[in-house]
């Protein structure tokens, strides 16, 4: 895995070509440059202004999302489906100059973008289409009302919870969109669970646009975490239900509404049925809203120092977003109320309830907004409302109110996607005390992982254990990897017991690990036989150096033996009759067995009559223990001896031979002389 930062002068074109904006021209030969950057590693392009004044450089990153080991399962009504992750790439960039920052996420073969765009002139959606006849991708920013000019209304969570010091009703956002991240050296595992509707409604029960929908809002959302708080959410154990199955949550009060029993619901679900899911925190994304231009949430107010902890149904580490289900929906759609929901489980409290100099919580009055007084009830503001002066918070300009706030609610106001000063201080120490019980484990460095080939005596019964080495570069942070068994000649339940989706977790530190792969053992007389251990899903920053070991199972059975007897046949006075050797094995095969037999002269000739000479291949089928030569004698009236015809083994496949020649005896008719009917 290369590390350094590649300076690529790429030149986008920015152009004015419409009412919204500045829409972003990008060349077949810009795309080749960002395909093949890989995970972890930047690129600066230039940028051209359609003014032709001097250009800015921004830098771009791609970047990984998903969580060592996350899966993706579809709840089928036999037990959960694994898909594949999204193939699609993210990327995230800024300019330090101008203060514009957007994320993309493209499809693999680059015909589709998505993301979202920040600059001095408001913030806007992104999405871009390749264009016919140039082969150049136009990505177009789209306004907060969306393309077909709808303004996105919202409504609140009904009611408010008893106790606003540790649950909080969601604010439901209008369509807003996101910043780019600039890199967290710290992760925070997002475990993600869905319903019915989500699925169906939200995505028409397509499996694959949810899926790359979900790793876009996690880049999308990553834009804040990132630069607020040095922290890099990763998407975690995800599951979908399909509309085949039915999903366990049924509360459904109808209207854009999340309330305290929805998040009850799905905590007390996860308590009793997900304990094994690794996570600092379970979102729930639902699509049971019947509004769909209106999101609503809500979420438990946590702050807790071991967020990986916080499990308990009623007030763990839990949300609860009914998403927006318009047909222009994106990640970027979601992300501020998704973003808002997590801030609450971080131990941030709404803007008009946090006191804006020590960040104490719930207050009336010094707070850090006057956005919204519908909670004075819990303690937070309840005097006229204002919206404030724009500002620079975080390097984020013209801001009129933070994620946390309400501010979007007034009119002529806004809010963008930044923590207020003073939650991005207390919310550091939230990180911190987590990284330091462990929870937010650092981001791996990258590297490679690397297997190796194996091979071991198989045995002749019981099972032993075949241990192949995974190796990564690099041991610094945490890191994973897939693994998987596949057959070559081997056979998975016969020869060897399959690995399917194990998934290879790296401690800090840790740069090796064993996986043994179980060998059965067996009698059966068989060539070597080979199967693969294929690595795959390697976690943010780390590629495949060698990702299939060969493991090797080793005959150590004795080949049976071939041996051929000593038949007779009366020659007969007219006509033929067979002479029949038997050709045995010592015991059955697992292999079919050969082996080339030919007739010789014994005392009976050819040249004489007595027989037929032939010759050629006997065979043996597998599990089989004999197999027959017949030789043609020819009868004769002639008074002779008893006579010989030797039949001569040679070249065996997958057997020895014993005894190579059997000698068939020509019994004689013809000097026998009959008194009185006896002989």
């Amino acid at each position: 895995m290369r590390h350094a930062t590649y300076l690529l002068l790429v030149s986008i074109l920015v152009g004015a070509s419409n009412a919204h904006g500045q829409d972003i021209t990008v060349s077949p030969a810009q795309w080749r440059a960002m395909k093949a950057t890989d995970v972890g590693e930047s690129l600066a392009i230039d940028v051209a202004e359609s003014d032709k004044s001097a250009g800015r450089s921004v830098s771009l990153q791609r970047i990984d999302v998903y969580a060592p080991g996350a899966r993706i399962e579809l709840m089928r009504p036999d037990g959960p489906e694994i898909l594949p992750r999204s193939p699609w790439l993210h990327f995230v960039g800024s300019d330090s100059k101008s203060g514009m920052r957007l994320s993309l996420s493209v499809a693999p073969d680059g015909g589709s973008w998505q993301g979202y765009q920040v600059s001095a002139d408001g913030e806007f959606a992104l999405a871009g289409s390749r264009q016919a006849k140039s082969g150049a991708v136009l990505i177009e920013r789209v306004p907060k009302v969306g393309k077909d000019g709808t303004t996105r209304h919202w409504s609140c969570a009904d009611g408010l919870l008893a106790d606003p010091a540790k649950q909080l009703p969601l604010d439901p956002k209008e369509l807003r969109q996101i910043a780019t991240p600039e890199g967290g050296t710290h992760t925070a595992t997002i475990a993600v669970e869905t319903d019915n509707e989500f699925l169906a409604a939200k995505f028409g029960g397509n499996q694959t646009a949810a899926t790359t929908y979900l790793a876009a809002l996690f880049a999308a959302m990553n834009v804040i975490y990132q630069r607020d708080l040095d922290l890099t959410l990763l998407q975690g154990n995800t599951t979908l239900w399909p509309a085949g199955t039915p999903d366990p949550y049924a509360i459904d009060p109808g209207g854009c509404t999340a309330t305290q029993s929805h998040l009850n619901e799905f905590g007390t679900f996860w308590q009793n049925n997900r304990g094994g899911v690794a996570r600092a925190f379970a979102m729930m994304l639902s699509g049971k809203s019947d509004n769909a231009n209106c999101a609503a949430g809500i979420a438990w107010l946590t702050g807790a120092s071991n967020m990986c902890t916080q499990t308990n149904g009623f007030g763990g580490h839990y949300s609860f977003t009914n998403v927006f289900l318009f047909s222009q929906q994106t990640a970027a759609s979601d992300v501020g109320v998704v973003a808002h929901e997590l801030g609450h489980n971080f131990g941030a409290n709404h803007t008009h309830c946090t006191d804006r100099t020590s960040g104490a919580e719930p207050v009336s009055s010094n707070t850090i907004d006057a956005c919204f007084n519908g909670e004075s009830s819990f303690g937070c503001y309840g005097g006229a409302t204002s919206c404030p002066a724009a500002s620079t918070v975080n390097g984020v300009t013209n801001v009129r109110g933070t994620l946390m706030s309400y501010c979007h609610l007034l009119n002529g106001c806004a809010a963008s996607n930044v923590f207020a000063d003073i939650h991005r201080t207390n919310l550091t120490i939230v990180k911190n005390n987590n990284v330091t019980s462990g929870c937010f484990p650092l981001v791996g460095g990258g590297g490679t992982f690397s297997v190796n080939d194996v091979a071991l005596s198989e045995g002749n019964a019981g099972t032993t254990n075949l241990g192949f080495t995974i190796t990564r570069s690099n041991s610094s942070g945490t890191a994973s990897v897939q693994v998987d068994t596949q057959n070559v000649t081997a056979t998975s339940g016969s020869d060897y017991t399959a690995l399917t989706g194990s998934v290879q977790n790296f401690a800090n530190g840790e740069a090796s690990k064993t996986v043994n792969v179980v060998i059965q053992g067996d009698t059966a007389v068989e060539p070597n036989e080979t199967f693969n251990l294929v690595l795959s899903n390697p976690s943010s920053g780390y590629t495949l150096a060698d990702g299939t070991g060969v493991g090797t199972i080793q005959n150590d059975d004795v080949a049976p033996t071939l041996s051929v007897n000593d038949p007779s046949v009366l020659e007969g006075q007219s006509g033929t009759r067979n002479l029949t050797f038997t050709i045995t094995l010592s015991a059955t095969s697992a292999q079919a067995v050969s082996v080339a037999y030919a007739t010789a002269n014994g005392t009976a000739t050819t040249a004489n009559n007595d027989y037929v000479a032939t010759s050629g291949s006997a065979n043996i089928p597998i599990g089989q223990l004999t197999a027959t030569v017949n030789v043609t004698i020819n009868g004769d009236t002639t008074g002779e001896p008893d006579e010989t015809v030797l039949l001569n083994l040679t070249s065996p496949v997958n057997a020895t031979i014993s005894d190579a020649q059997g000698s068939g005896t020509i019994l004689d008719d013809d000097n026998r002389i009959f008194i009185d009917g006896f002989e």
